[in-house]
């Protein structure tokens, strides 16, 4: 069942492919997987309430694949985790898991939902340690901790039926997605930025101080 979001996840994905065209902007690749994987996760949760758990534990599955993908993007640029922020948040869901696993009741969406939160964490910590320009980096961390959030408000609705901010969870997962790729898209154009300056001028006509030959 494809849905809004499934049909937005896909449109991320297009517009980072295409931003990437030409630029050689490999590691960008992984966004994109990260963005149609989402659009397969987003079809099974929208399926959830009518075919049961085993529609649920695929979508855990297909979002904890999205994760590896933006874990991977965020890996390719700098190859560290920073723990920092990332690390009072896994204090806080070990406690919060604690509380849930006993609530889901079905053993195999359990399991995944301690591995998930693991992949999204990793993917936090791997966002942080970005070597990157600052805003590149503030804006992932700051799309895939709202994605963290926005799942957080599902397991709340879904297992401990709190379901009071529950009208947070599209617009979390949304701006999410917005903020992943606009870092990407930012982070395609300083890079080719830096390979226009670096190549420098293909001729010595038009540089200052060039000798006039005419």
């Amino acid at each position: 069942m494809w849905t809004v979001q499934s049909w937005l996840s896909l449109s991320w994905a297009v517009l980072v492919l295409a931003g990437a065209a030409g630029k050689r902007s490999l590691v960008a690749g992984w966004a994109v997987a990260g963005f149609l994987t989402s659009c397969v996760g987003d079809s099974f949760l929208a399926g959830y309430f009518g075919r049961g758990d085993e529609c649920f534990a695929a979508g855990i599955v297909a979002f904890g694949i999205a994760h590896v993908c933006f874990f991977a993007y965020a890996w390719n640029h700098g190859r560290r985790l920073n723990w920092r922020i990332p690390g009072a948040a896994a204090l806080g869901y070990g406690v919060y898991l604690v509380w849930l696993v006993p609530a889901i009741g079905n053993p195999l969406i359990a399991g995944l939902a301690v591995g998930y939160t693991v992949l999204s964490l990793l993917t936090l910590a791997a966002g942080c340690g970005m070597r990157t320009a600052l805003p590149v980096r503030l804006i992932f961390s700051v799309g895939i901790g709202l994605l963290i959030f926005s799942d957080t408000l599902i397991s709340l609705r879904n297992f401990l039926h709190c379901d009071g901010w529950r009208f947070l969870i599209i617009p979390t997962y949304e701006l999410s997605h917005v903020a992943v790729a606009a870092a990407v898209l930012l982070d395609i154009g300083k890079e080719n930025s830096r390979k226009i300056a670096a190549a420098g001028p293909a001729d010595g006509r038009n540089t200052p101080g060039a000798a006039v030959n005419d």
